[in-house]
């Protein structure tokens, strides 16, 4: 079974309101700088 955009907003929105949103800014800023790092090695590798 595979997971969908929608399902993950859905179990992110859910986890949010159940933890509290300060835990999640930690793991979020952590997401998105894993992101920007893959974008730059990648745009790299395109170069």
């Amino acid at each position: 079974m595979r997971i969908g955009w929608l399902e993950l907003i859905v179990i992110f929105l859910v986890l949010l309101m159940i933890m509290g949103p300060g835990r999640f800014t930690g793991v979020f800023k952590g997401i998105r700088d894993g992101i920007s790092n893959l974008k730059k090695s990648a745009s790299g590798e395109d170069e």
